[in-house]
C-alpha cells in the first residue's frame, strides 16, 4: 500500500486552524484535526445542548466552532476544560490569561497522547498549546511545525514595555514570564514555522530564527460574502469605519482623538466589535459617533461598502483580516506599520502609517476627505489587491509549504 503523507493539526481554540485543516483535507494529507470544541459533532450533540441550558450566553461562542467543509470523521475533540473556562469566565466575569494558559496546557497534554496512535509524519500545533505534543513528536522522530498566529514573543515584550496598554491587558508579570518561557520551549522543539505575514516573519528573524525555516501563508477573506461596492459617493456625508475588538491595543483611543481634533462637518465615525478595555472611551455623546457590539457578516458587508475609509491603527496585529474584508469591499484603508496586512495596503489600497501617531491618522483622513475622487481610485485598487489574499490562495500556499517540507525532510511518502 502506498505511504501517503499524514499531517496532524492541533489547536485548542479555532482562529484559522479550521482553514488549515481543510487545506490539508483537500489534498488527503489530514490524518486528524484535534481541537477542543467542534459544534455539530454527532457524539457531542447532547453535551452542547445541556451546556446551552446552563448558560445561554455561551451558545454564540460554541456555534462558531465549526466548519461544514471538514469531514466529521477527521475531527477529534477534547472539550471539557474549554467548556469550563467559557462558563466560569461568564459567571465570574474573569477572562484571565492564567485560566486560558491552564486550559491550553490540559489540551496539549491530551493531544500529545494521541500522536503515537495516529502516527503522523508532520505535526502542526499552535503557540502555547504545543510543548508536550512537540516533545512527544521529537521522541518519535516526527516533523514539527509551529503555526505562529502572533509575532515572536520578544517583540510583544518590547511593545509591552513601551506601551502601557499592553501591561494593562497582561498585568501579571510573573504569568507573562511563565507564558513566554513556554513559548521559548516550544520554539526549541520546532523544525519549521508557519506565520501569516512578512511582519510576523521578520519578528522571528529578528530573534534568531533561520529564515529558511519560515513559511509565510497569509490568511484570506470569504469572496462569497465581501463584495466590492458599486457606488462611490462624491458628496457628504463622510463615513469612517473601524471593526475589531474595542481596545487601546488596536488604537481605538487614537481614532477617537483624531476624530475629535479634526471635528469635520458631516463626518461620521462607526466602531464595530466586541468590547475590550476601551469602554470608558466610547461613552461619549456625539451625534456623529456610533458604537455597535455585533453584526452578522451580511450586515457587516453593508458597513464596509458604505464606509468611505477604514482606519486600523493597531499597535500589534500579525495580520488583521478585517483590513482585507474592507479592501475587498472597495474601501480605502489606513493601517499602522505594526499590522501584518500592511503587505496588501502598501501595494496601493491605502496608506501605512507609523504606530501611535494621531497626526498621521488626521493627515490621511484629510487626504480622502478633501479629495473624494481618491476614494474611488484607491478603493478600486484595494479591491483588486484583496483578490491576492483569498482563502483559495491560502489553501494553495499551505499545500506548497507542506510539500516543500516533505521534500526537504526526505519523507518517504506519496505527495
Amino acid at each position: 500500500m502506498s505511504n501517503f503523507l499524514k499531517v496532524l493539526v492541533l489547536h485548542p481554540q479555532i482562529q484559522y486552524s479550521h482553514r488549515l485543516a481543510f487545506a490539508l483535507q483537500k489534498k488527503n494529507y489530514l490524518v486528524k484535526f484535534i481541537t477542543s470544541i467542534w459544534y455539530k459533532l454527532s457524539k457531542n450533540k447532547f453535551l452542547y445542548l445541556f451546556i446551552f441550558k446552563i448558560n445561554s450566553g455561551i451558545k454564540k461562542v460554541i456555534t462558531k466552532r465549526y466548519f461544514e467543509l471538514i469531514d466529521e470523521k477527521l475531527v477529534q475533540t477534547f472539550p471539557y476544560f474549554e467548556i469550563y473556562r467559557q462558563i466560569f469566565s461568564r459567571i465570574l466575569k474573569n477572562h484571565s490569561l492564567n485560566i486560558l494558559s491552564y486550559t491550553d496546557s490540559k489540551f496539549d497534554s491530551y493531544a500529545s497522547k494521541q500522536i503515537k496512535k495516529l502516527n503522523p509524519d508532520i505535526i502542526i500545533a499552535f503557540e502555547t498549546a504545543a510543548y508536550n505534543s512537540f516533545k512527544k513528536a521529537k521522541n518519535l522522530k516526527k516533523i514539527t511545525i509551529l503555526d505562529l498566529a502572533q509575532i515572536h514573543y520578544n517583540e510583544i515584550k518590547k511593545l509591552r514595555d513601551k506601551y502601557n496598554y499592553f501591561k494593562e491587558s497582561i498585568i501579571d508579570d510573573d504569568l507573562f514570564i511563565k507564558v513566554n518561557e513556554k513559548k521559548e520551549n516550544e520554539i526549541n522543539l520546532t523544525d519549521y514555522f508557519f506565520c501569516v505575514s512578512d511582519y510576523a516573519k521578520q519578528s522571528l528573524i529578528n530573534n534568531g530564527i533561520n529564515e529558511n525555516k519560515i513559511y509565510v501563508n497569509e490568511v484570506g477573506f470569504d469572496t462569497s460574502k465581501f463584495l466590492k461596492k458599486s457606488l462611490y459617493k462624491q458628496t457628504k456625508p463622510f463615513n469612517i469605519l473601524f471593526t475589531g475588538t474595542i481596545t487601546r491595543r488596536k488604537g481605538i483611543h487614537l481614532i477617537l482623538e483624531a476624530f475629535k481634533q479634526l471635528n469635520l462637518s458631516d463626518c461620521y465615525l462607526t466602531l464595530i466589535g466586541p468590547m475590550g478595555d476601551a469602554e470608558d472611551l466610547i461613552k461619549i455623546e456625539n451625534p456623529f459617533f456610533k458604537y455597535i457590539n455585533f453584526l452578522s457578516h451580511d450586515e457587516l458587508v453593508r458597513y464596509y461598502q458604505d464606509a468611505d475609509i477604514f482606519v486600523f491603527p493597531s499597535y500589534l496585529d500579525s495580520f488583521a483580516m478585517v483590513v482585507l474584508e474592507a479592501m475587498a469591499c472597495g474601501t480605502s484603508v489606513i493601517v499602522s506599520e505594526n499590522t501584518g496586512s500592511k503587505c496588501a495596503v502598501s501595494q496601493g489600497g491605502g496608506f501605512v502609517i507609523p504606530v501611535d501617531d494621531v497626526e498621521a491618522i488626521k493627515e490621511k483622513i484629510l487626504f480622502f476627505y478633501n479629495d473624494r475622487k481618491q476614494l474611488e481610485i484607491y478603493g478600486n485598487r484595494a479591491a483588486e489587491i484583496a483578490q491576492q489574499y483569498t482563502w483559495d490562495k491560502y489553501y494553495e500556499k499551505i499545500e506548497n509549504s507542506i510539500k516543500d517540507i516533505a521534500i526537504r525532510e526526505n519523507l518517504d511518502v506519496v505527495l
